[in-house]
């Protein structure tokens, strides 16, 4: 286990009448505070925000950055983890959305899979990463998860704009219940040819 650190401002220097305010959990460690307040007036010292841990599985490396409880900032964890990345194939897991992690991990990446579910929701959020990755021009596929042969929210948004879809993985309770025991779903038979054929294209 590796513990990862990160520069903070701690302290006011000196005989100051006032102290500094910091809100360590949402600084950035820009730096910029030093630079509008007097010379020395500002200390700067590590703290522990989280740790990257790592390990195997079926003859995969495996890596990921745990962030400590109530600490917000995950990128100095992002950027400790892919900083270090092995040659060769890579996949990057991170968060859905446009957020500064996602930001952060897809300048690693040389192609990404977007996936997303038949909602109102998941259609919003996926035109708001398709863009990112436009602007990025990094180019992607989609899955669709939780699918379901009924609702083509998502489906007829794909088709009319040309975007890929690499594939779909069926809504099911018995899916349900493999990934609430902390199970793959890649161990059910039916949802096997599902992947196989995600891998495939």
């Amino acid at each position: 286990m590796q513990e990862v650190f990160r520069d903070l401002s701690v302290q006011c220097n000196g005989n100051h009448k006032k102290s500094v305010l910091v809100f360590e959990q949402l600084c950035h460690s820009c730096g910029a505070c030093e630079l509008v307040c007097e010379p020395d007036a500002i200390t700067f010292s590590p703290r522990i925000i989280g740790r990257i841990e790592q390990g195997e599985t079926d003859g995969f490396a495996v890596k990921r950055g745990i962030l400590n409880v109530g600490e917000h900032m995950g990128v100095p964890i992002i950027k400790e983890l892919l900083d270090d990345l092995p040659q060769g194939d890579n996949i990057l897991d991170c968060p859905p959305g446009t957020s500064c992690n996602v930001v952060n991990t897809i300048k690693y990446a040389d192609k990404a899979l977007l996936v997303t579910e038949q909602s109102v929701f998941g259609l919003h959020d996926l035109i708001l990463a398709i863009e990112l990755l436009k602007r990025r021009e990094i180019p992607y596929g989609v899955v669709i998860n939780k699918y379901k042969p009924t609702e083509t929210i998502i489906f007829d948004y794909l088709n009319e704009s040309g975007i890929p879809i690499i594939g779909t993985i069926e809504y099911s309770r018995e899916a349900a219940v493999c990934y609430s025991k902390g199970n793959m779903l890649i161990d059910i038979v039916g949802y096997q040819k599902q992947f196989i054929h995600i891998q495939d294209n």
